[in-house]
């Protein structure tokens, strides 16, 4: 299911089909850099398997992130909730393989996520 196109973006929920190309970001030491760790293909169906329990309780979450282009799975981007200062925060989020890095793709997401929330 779409949930948000751009110019250059598609942001649609993710499925389990996506399980291999998120692993494969999340198996890159540059991208996962600023991250806990990086995740197995086991951690990231896991992952995937959270988020799609999390459009049916929350209606949002990290989307699979489709550069049109080139029609590829380029990452993940969306809204992951936050405690702050004991107050409940939405942090706009985004992973992207670094072959995508450099070209505006994060803002724009990031521009079109906070627009449609």
């Amino acid at each position: 299911m779409n949930v948000i196109k751009t110019p250059r973006l598609i942001l649609r929920h993710l499925t389990l089909e996506d399980t291999e190309a998120l692993a494969a970001i999340y198996a890159d030491p540059i991208v996962m850099k600023f991250f806990p760790s990086m995740r197995s293909q086991k951690e990231t169906k896991q992952k995937i398997d959270k988020m799609i329990k999390s459009y049916e309780k929350k209606g949002f979450g990290l989307w699979a992130t489709i550069y049109k282009p080139d029609n590829q799975f380029i990452g993940r981007c969306g809204l992951i909730p936050q405690m702050i200062n004991e107050c409940s925060e939405l942090e706009i989020a985004y992973l992207l393989a670094k072959e995508y890095w450099r070209r505006g793709l994060a803002t724009e997401a990031a521009i079109a996520i906070r627009a449609n929330s």
